[in-house]
């Protein structure tokens, strides 16, 4: 995690930092930098860069005011070699532009002896220079002093102080033959207090509705200019020609704001050092959201307009590594908790936000203009008065820290993901199981019922019945017969019967004997399955079963259903029976 720190002097214009906001090698360990002067200073080796003889690539853009004159820099920073590397003697100083990381365009070497100064210079020229070389003799360049004569004493400034010095663009004088172009910086636009108003314009900027909206032009007016709303609003038509004289000074406002915002909160910490790891921890403190509906009299309300008279604004997530624990080694680390201490452990955070708009969320009460808010650089002070500089955060920082979360959260959404399909797959194996079991258990039940409509211990009866109006039920006529002699009254019965020959109390049953049928279109000879009412009759000295029949039907043979009819009959029983043969398969079998 790469944390920025002020030195405790700055010198000429060289800010020394732990980490760099630019990309860095691995191998080499960032000592110096100056965005002023365009520069950045290496230690090549890591942390292990400081030696007797070192070797240090100072990389360079191509609009420094240092191009050309680098050997200038080194003996106005010789406090910085004597604090960080005071064994260092000599050091052999690469130059290199961004256009052409890999090649040196400059080369020399510096001495200690010499009070930083070269002593051996192999510049690299190029095929331009060399033309130049061949047509014209170079003449000695002339170079202003800007640097400070006066010694800068390390007690006289604390590590949080900045120092403004001469920018180095003075250090050489252009060429005459060739003069450089001159570029007018392009400055940021100023940021904006995030209060109601400056929110309110910015509301108006990005959603036309709030713009046209007459409550909402009304509420940031009254607001805008308090004294002079109070003077004309219970006068209609006063009313009507102030708002009239606001329009263009609120549209102007409208049009000249920005989505830039600066937010200055003071916290108090709990700090504890680590001495094991240098880190200070302080906490971690993200603003909390708000909520600004602000009126010229307290009285007044707007929930009728567009914004409902409130704006409100969240914040992303800030990184806890930029916050909760800092990288503080050393004297530095001494000086950052001495200055906490004096604070009463306080400190003053500055944030440089960029608002965008979420448009009108929430209902009734709730309803607001929301904003979510998006850090762009964040300053860390503490001290008596807040001026010590504790850390400070670029966009390139939450940039990348942005794009760090989005790629653990793409992770951890891949995870999620997988672990999901593991679920379902599991689940669905669990359900495929559930219904072989379930199937398993139906095919069991159906064969048990065709084997014992269909295998040698099938009841004629009990298929006569089912051909008959699909119940198998049947009774026994000589039980039914004795209860009708009891009770003195007919009783119902289903019975099957083979009809026999025609006696004077009806047709005799072959099968069962010693029972009789009365009823029309009896058959002799056939098998029939009948209901109606059974009596008793005493025959030859003996009761008999006398059937009075209702309701008939023939079969063809004493088995009135063949195999198809009776699986027909079991599948709509079961009509989950998946045994397309039942015949080739037994109840063992089910299942496997």
């Amino acid at each position: 995690m790469r944390y920025k720190f002020c030195c405790a002097v700055l010198l000429a214009g060289v800010i020394i930092n732990g980490v760099s906001s630019f990309a860095i090698a691995s191998e080499n360990k960032l000592i110096a930098r100056s965005e002023k002067l365009g520069i950045e200073l290496f230690g090549v080796g890591g942390e292990n860069w400081c030696a007797e003889n070192s070797i240090l690539h100072l990389e360079r853009k191509k609009d420094s005011p240092l191009k050309g004159t680098e050997e200038k820099l080194f003996p106005k920073i010789s406090g910085l070699f004597s604090s960080s590397c005071p064994q260092m003697k000599t050091a052999e100083i690469d130059v290199f532009e961004p256009s052409a990381p890999d090649v040196a365009i400059r080369k020399f070497i510096i001495s200690q002896a010499e009070g930083w100064s070269v002593v051996v210079s192999g510049d690299a020229q190029t095929s331009k220079d060399q033309a130049k070389g061949e047509t014209a003799v170079e003449k000695p360049q002339q170079v202003d002093q800007v640097f400070p004569d006066t010694q800068l004493k390390r007690d006289q400034k604390t590590a949080g102080e900045e120092k403004v010095v001469a920018d180095a663009s003075q250090t050489s004088k252009p060429e005459k033959t060739e003069p450089d172009k001159v570029v007018a910086e392009k400055k940021d636009p100023k940021p904006n207090r995030l209060d109601f108003l400056s929110l309110a314009y910015l509301a108006m900027k990005v959603d036309p509705e709030a713009r046209k909206d007459s409550r909402t032009f009304q509420h940031v007016a009254s607001v805008q200019n308090c004294k002079a709303y109070l003077s004309v609003y219970k006068n209609e038509f006063d009313l009507r020609d102030w708002l009239l004289q606001q329009k263009g000074i609120v549209e102007k406002k409208i049009e000249n704001s920005g989505d830039i915002f600066e937010l200055t909160k003071t916290y108090n910490v709990r700090r504890s050092y680590d001495f094991s790891t240098n880190m200070l921890d302080i906490g971690g403190f993200t603003p909390n959201g708000f909520r600004l509906g602000d009126t010229c009299r307290y009285t007044e309300n707007y929930d009728d307009s567009y914004l409902h008279g409130v704006l409100s604004v969240v914040f992303e997530t800030l990184p806890k590594q930029f916050t909760t624990k800092l990288y503080l080694p050393g004297e530095l680390g001494r000086k950052s908790v001495d200055e906490l201490q004096n604070s009463g452990n306080h400190v003053t955070v500055k944030y440089l936000l960029k608002l965008s708009s979420e448009g009108v969320v929430g209902e009734s009460w709730n309803r607001s203009f929301r904003f979510t808010a998006k850090f762009l650089d964040v300053k860390i002070y503490t001290g008596r008065n807040a001026n010590f500089l504790l850390a400070h955060h670029t966009s390139e920082d939450f940039e990348t820290a942005r794009k760090a979360e989005q790629a653990e959260r793409l992770l951890a959404e891949q995870k999620s993901r997988a672990r999901e399909q593991e679920l379902v797959a599991a689940q669905k194996a669990h359900e495929l199981e559930v219904a072989r079991a379930k199937q398993a258990q139906i095919d069991r039940e159906a064969l048990k019922l065709y084997q014992s409509l269909s295998g040698s211990d099938t009841v004629p009866s009990k298929l006569a019945a089912l051909h008959f109006d699909g119940n198998p039920s049947f009774d026994n006529p000589y039980d039914l017969a004795a209860s009708a002699y009891q009770r003195k009254a007919p009783l119902p019965v289903r019975v099957f019967v083979k009809v026999g020959n025609k006696t004077n109390f009806g047709y005799a049953a072959k099968w069962p004997n010693r029972v009789y049928l009365q009823g029309d279109d009896l058959q002799e000879g056939k098998w029939i399955f009948v209901s109606g009412w059974v009596n008793s009759q005493k025959i030859n000295g003996e009761i008999r079963p006398l059937i009075s029949v209702e309701k008939a039907r023939v079969c063809e043979d004493r088995m009135c259903m063949n195999d198809g009819e009776i699986s027909n009959y079991v599948k709509s029983q079961f009509p989950g029976w998946s045994v397309v043969s039942p015949v080739d398969h037994n109840e063992e079998e089910i299942g496997k």
